[in-house]
């Protein structure tokens, strides 16, 4: 009789195993493929689902259920991990790039605020002749993005006025700025 129970279960551990290890080889095949084009060195999960990947070329936003990526932000290439800043309870990422401290007032910093849901730059310190920005805040539940620092009016540099500027994230464009008019006086700007 022991030896019979002795019989029964090694049959049951042997079946058992075969089944899991059966069933341990079996390859899944992935629904979507995405070719970044570079060394992925850095991803994340957000909290809206997205998967921002982190290349050397830049940033990736893929979103499981889409064919194509969500978007793609190459504008400042290679980012670090601290360069990017994930604002909880938002869809918003700041990227940042540049001298923060020390030589700032030497080296060209750059800022951009990406909606990774919508897959849009909302803004890009590149584009609107930022030349240097000191602070980037993204203030909600107002949805506004105040920034201060130094623009360039024109396409030299001989024009440089030390601005703090107020956009709407919802539609990506500047509300108002304050700005040096003259040494003593501050002048507003809406648009």
């Amino acid at each position: 009789m022991k030896t019979l129970f002795k019989l029964i279960y090694i049959v049951m551990v042997v079946f058992i195993a075969n089944t899991t290890l059966l069933n341990a080889q079996k390859a899944e095949a992935p629904n979507q493929n995405y070719d970044l084009g570079s060394k992925i060195n850095e991803m994340t999960l957000t909290v809206g689902g997205i998967l921002v990947v982190a290349t050397n070329d830049g940033l990736v936003g893929i979103k499981p259920t889409e064919s194509q990526p969500v978007f793609t932000f190459n504008d400042f290439g290679k980012l670090k991990p601290e360069e990017t800043d994930f604002i909880p309870n938002s869809p918003y990422i700041v990227v940042s790039q540049g001298a923060t401290s020390g030589l700032a007032g030497l080296a060209k910093t750059k800022r951009a605020v990406i909606d990774y849901v919508q897959g849009k730059v909302i803004f890009n310190s590149d584009n609107d002749n930022w030349n240097q920005i000191y602070t980037c805040d993204v203030m909600l539940p107002q949805n506004k993005l105040v920034i201060s620092g130094i623009q360039k009016e024109g396409d030299k540099f001989e024009k440089m006025t030390p601005k703090v500027a107020v956009y709407d994230l919802a539609s990506s464009k500047l509300d108002y700025s304050f700005f040096l008019d003259k040494p003593g006086r501050v002048g507003v700007a809406k648009n």
